[in-house]
C-alpha cells in the first residue's frame, strides 16, 4: 500500500523538490501518495504545480492550522521542502522518526563528531545556516566539497537521524548560483532516494514487543520510538501511558508462553524484557529458541539477580570486590551469626526476588534478629525468603552503573544515582525507587573506567568462561567505600527509575543498540549522550509501599510543560476517558537541564496542585537536592 505523504513548501519555494517527489510516484519509482500539499503562500510556484496537477491542496494563513490538518490527517511521512515557518514540538511528537528536512550542510552522527568528504577532508555542517548563506559558507571556507543531509526533524537544532547525504564538488570560478545551481540538482535526488529508501518494503519499519507495565518500559517505548528502524510499539502489558507511545496488549509479563504464541502471530521483529520476573521463567530461552530476536539475558545469566547468594559466589569466584557476605537457611543460626558477627550494621537480603524491597538495612542486633526472622520464618517476601543474605553494611556513597553487554563486552552507561529510602533525607522503608538522576557529577573517568572493567566486564567475562553468554543490560549497585568500589548488588536488567534519566540522555539509536548487543556486534561508538543532567521523580501512593489506596484521578498529564520535561507512567489505567493511579509508584516526571540545580527546578516546577497531581500523593523533596 503506498505510504501516504504530506509536502510543506513556502512562499520562496520553487517547488523543485515537490515536483521531483510528484515524477517519482508518477514514474512508479516511488511507492507512495502525495496526500496533501501545505503552503503559506498563494504565490508559492509548488501550490500552483500542485493545483495544476490535482494533488490536494491548502493555504494556510497561520502556521497552527497546519498542526491540526496533519494530525487530522496522519501521514506516514511530512516533508519540509524549503517550510520557513518554526515545526512545534506537539507536531515533533505527534510524529516521531516521520517528519524529513533538507539541510544545506553535512550532519555528523553525532553532536561532536564530522561528516568527512569524499576526498577525505571535513565536511562542514553548517549549523543553523540557510540555504544562500550555507553555499557561501561552503565557499569562504574553501571547503572542497558543498553538500546537503535529508534527516529526520528533532527537537536538536539541525540535528536529527541522517537518512541520506549528497556531495558536490566545488569548482574553480564557482559562486553562490553556479555551486547552488548544481546542488539542488543532487538534493532533488536525494530527497526521493530518501522517500524511496523509506517505503521500500524490504526496509518497513520493525515491530518491537515491550514486556512490562512500568515507567521504565514506558521510558524504553518513548526511547525506541525515535528510531528510524521502529514502526509499531506493544506493550505486555503496559500502562495508562504507554498506549500513547504504542498499543497495549492485555497479556502479563509473566506469561512467557502467551506472549511467544503472540509475538509469533503478530511477526514481531524484536522483544524487549523489562522486569526480572520474566527474564527469571525464561522467557529470553524460550523466544531465541523460537527464533525470535529479544533482548535481555538468558536464565542462566539472569539467576545473578534472582539468586543473591548466586551472585555472591559468582563474585568470589571471579575476585569482584564486594562485602563480607553470609548465606543462611535457618533463622536461629543467622541469629547467632548476627550477635557474634561484631560488626556495625547489617544489611539482610531476601534471596530471590522481592520487586526491589527484599532488602533490610538493620543498625542493632535487634533490628537485624527481626529481620531474620520476619525473612525466614513468617516469610514476608513470600518463597524470595527461603534463603537470605547477611552483609556487613558498608559506609559511603550510593550509585549505580549499568552496561550495554553483547556476550563479550560491556560498555557503560552514564553512572546514575537511585534515592531508595521513601521519604526525604533517606527515611523510611526501602521502596523500589523514589528518584533518580544522571550522570553523577565529580565520577572520575579514570573511576569510572575501573568499575567497569572490574565489575561490568570481569562479570562478562567469568560468566562466559564458564559457558553462560550475557547479553542485554548488566546493572551494578555500587558503595563507593574508602578501600575503593564495592558491588551491593547486580540485576540482569534496565534499573527503574535509573532508565527513566538514562533514556532522557541517550542521544544515540536505542533499536542499533539492542541489535548489536543481540549480534554480538557492540562498539563504544554505538553509544553517544546528550550533554547536561536528567532528573526524574517518582509519585507514589501515600502508603507506599506498604498499604496504599487507588483509583485517584491523576490530573495535569496534558500540560505543556514544554520540550525538557516528559512523564513515564507506572501504575496507571485508563477508565472512561482519565487516567487513575492502579499502584504504588504511580508516575515518573522527568527533566533534563543544562546541569542539576536546572534539572531539579524543572522537574519540580511540574509537580503540584495545578501541575501533575492526584490524591494521597507522596513524593520526596530532596531528589539531587544533595549536589
Amino acid at each position: 500500500m503506498p505510504k501516504k505523504i504530506a509536502v510543506l513548501i513556502s512562499n520562496a519555494s520553487k517547488g523543485s523538490n515537490l515536483k521531483s517527489i510528484a515524477k517519482a510516484i508518477e514514474d512508479k519509482k516511488l511507492d507512495a501518495k502525495i496526500v496533501k500539499v501545505i503552503s503559506g503562500s498563494a504565490d508559492a510556484e509548488g501550490l500552483i504545480f500542485a493545483k495544476e496537477h490535482n494533488i490536494p491542496s491548502v493555504l494556510l494563513p497561520k502556521s497552527d492550522l497546519a498542526d491540526k490538518i496533519l494530525i487530522k490527517l496522519n501521514p506516514d511521512y511530512i516533508v519540509l521542502a524549503g517550510w520557513k515557518r518554526i515545526i512545534p514540538d506537539i507536531l515533533i511528537e505527534s510524529f516521531p522518526s516521520r517528519i524529513l528536512n533538507l539541510h544545506p550542510g553535512l550532519i555528523p552522527e553525532t553532536f561532536d563528531g564530522f561528516v568527512s568528504n569524499p576526498d577525505g577532508t571535513k565536511a562542514l555542517w553548517n549549523k543553523g545556516k540557510m540555504t544562500e548563506n550555507a553555499v557561501k559558507s561552503f565557499l569562504e571556507k574553501k571547503s572542497t566539497y558543498a553538500g546537503s543531509s535529508v534527516h529526520f526533524l528533532t527537537k536538536e537544532f539541525d540535528f536529527g537521524p541522517v537518512i541520506g547525504r549528497c556531495f558536490e564538488k566545488i569548482k574553480l570560478g564557482d559562486d553562490v548560483d553556479k555551486l547552488y545551481k548544481r546542488l539542488k540538482i543532487k538534493e532533488n535526488k536525494l530527497y526521493v532516494n530518501s522517500l524511496r529508501q523509506l517505503c521500500n518494503k524490504e526496509l518497513m519499519r520493525k515491530k518491537v514487543l515491550i514486556i512490562g507495565s512500568g515507567a521504565r518500559e514506558h521510558a524504553i517505548g518513548w526511547k525506541l520510538k525515535q528510531s528510524p528502524h521502529v514502526g509499531k510499539v506493544f506493550f505486555a502489558p503496559g500502562n495508562g501511558g504507554t498506549a500513547d507511545v504504542g498499543e497495549n496488549v492485555h497479556i502479563q509479563a509473566d506469561e512467557p508462553k502467551r506472549l511467544l504464541s503472540w509475538a509469533k502471530k503478530n511477526e514481531i521483529d524484536l522483544a524487549v524484557v523489562g522486569p526480572e520476573t520474566s527474564l527469571e521463567k525464561g522467557i529470553v530461552d524460550l523466544f531465541q529458541k523460537n527464533n525470535i530476536s529479544i533482548f535481555g539475558p538468558i536464565q542462566k545469566a539472569a539467576k545473578l539477580e534472582f539468586s543473591k547468594a548466586w551472585a555472591v559466589e559468582c563474585m568470589k569466584k571471579y575476585s569482584i570486590p564486594h562485602p563480607q557476605s553470609h548465606v543462611f537457611t535457618d533463622a536461629k543460626k543467622a541469629g547467632t551469626f548476627v550477635r557474634n558477627s561484631g560488626w556495625d550494621g547489617w544489611v539482610i537480603k531476601a534471596d530471590g526476588l522481592a520487586a526491589g524491597k527484599g532488602v533490610l538495612i538493620c543498625r542493632n542486633t535487634k533490628q537485624a534478629e527481626k529481620a531474620t526472622n520476619e525473612i525466614l520464618v513468617k516469610r514476608v517476601f513470600g518463597s524470595a525468603g527461603k534463603k537470605i543474605l547477611i552483609q556487613e553494611m558498608l559506609v559511603g556513597k550510593e550509585m549505580s552503573l549499568l552496561a550495554f553487554c553483547d556476550g563479550k563486552k560491556a560498555i557503560a552507561l552514564l553512572p546514575a544515582q537511585d534515592h531508595k529510602r521513601v521519604n526525604d533525607n533517606d527515611e523510611g522503608p526501602n521502596t523500589g525507587g523514589m528518584g533518580a538522576f544522571a550522570p553523577v557529577p565529580n565520577m572520575k573517568d579514570t573511576d569510572l573506567e575501573k568499575i567497569r572493567k572490574n565489575v561490568l566486564q570481569k562479570m562478562v567475562d567469568g560468566l562466559r568462561k564458564d559457558g553462560i553468554v550475557f547479553k542485554g543490560v548488566l546493572y551494578a549497585g555500587i558503595m563507593m567505600t574508602k578501600e575503593g568500589p564495592k558491588v551491593l548488588e547486580y540485576n540482569t536488567r534496565f534499573g527503574d527509575p535509573e532508565t527513566q534519566p538514562l533514556m532522557m540522555l541517550l542521544h544515540s539509536d536505542l533499536y542499533k543498540i539492542m541489535c548489536s548487543c543481540i549480534n554480538g556486534t557492540l562498539d563504544n561508538k554505538d553509544i553517544v549522550y546528550r550533554h547536561g543532567t536528567s532528573i526524574c521523580v517518582v509519585l507514589a501512593s501515600k502508603g507506599y509501599p506498604a498499604k496504599f489506596k487507588i483509583h485517584k484521578v491523576i490530573n495535569g498529564l496534558k500540560k505543556n510543560f514544554g520540550k525538557d520535561v516528559v512523564i513515564f507512567h507506572a501504575s496507571t489505567k485508563l477508565n472512561n476517558g482519565k487516567v487513575l493511579t492502579s499502584g504504588g509508584r504511580v508516575i515518573t516526571v522527568c527533566s533534563y537541564g543544562k546541569n542539576i540545580k536546572e534539572a531539579r527546578r524543572i522537574a519540580y516546577s511540574a509537580i503540584g496542585k495545578s501541575e501533575v497531581f492526584f490524591e494521597n500523593m507522596h513524593y520526596r523533596k530532596d531528589i539531587g537536592k544533595s549536589l
